[in-house]
């Protein structure tokens, strides 16, 4: 490494606090977002991707590394959005609440209630929060739109919490 690229590297890194401040404070509510994330790993990333086409001709140090590492927080920050929101894990609060809450008999009328779905309905709840599949992998299993997926896959739910939801479980036809 020349001296010269040494002290690119230190001007860019010494950016990194600001950037991260600023973006705290210009966009509502992304500092708990930040924690979410290591936006100084991200940070450092961006940093060596954007050294790689930085021209001094064109741009100011402090104005381009500023704008990789805003542009690379903010692509961070949507990618883990996305993630948390495909995630298998995500089980509807309310049958989370209640399986946590009687663990034992809770089981065993969660398995009972899913018994009373219609076989499509199953299997979507099934592969989704027991085989954790994304809605992309369940699509492609079940060939359906992922769209339809998700709109099956909601009502599939709101099914099963009314079963949960209705005392002693009654069967229920195919719609």
């Amino acid at each position: 490494m020349t001296h010269q690229e040494r002290e690119l590297a230190e001007q860019a890194l010494r950016i990194i606090p600001a950037v991260i401040a600023a973006m705290g404070r210009s966009f509502p509510g992304i500092r708990k977002k930040l924690g979410r994330i290591d936006a100084h790993s991200v940070a450092h990333v961006a940093i060596c991707r954007a050294a790689q086409t930085y021209d001094p001709d064109k741009s100011k140090v402090t104005t381009y590394f500023s704008t990789a590492i805003r542009n690379a927080i903010l692509k961070e920050l949507a990618k883990n959005q996305r993630l948390r929101y495909d995630s298998p894990e995500r089980v509807p609060m309310e049958i989370a609440e209640r399986s946590a809450a009687c663990q034992g008999s809770r089981k065993r009328e969660l398995s009972a209630a899913l018994s009373m779905l219609p076989d499509g309905d199953r299997a979507l709840i099934t592969s989704r929060y027991v085989a954790s599949l994304s809605i992309k992998e369940i699509s492609v299993l079940h060939g359906i739109n992922q769209k339809r997926v998700r709109a099956r896959l909601k009502s599939a739910v709101a099914r099963l919490e009314g079963i949960l939801g209705s005392g002693p479980p009654q069967r229920r036809e195919p719609s």
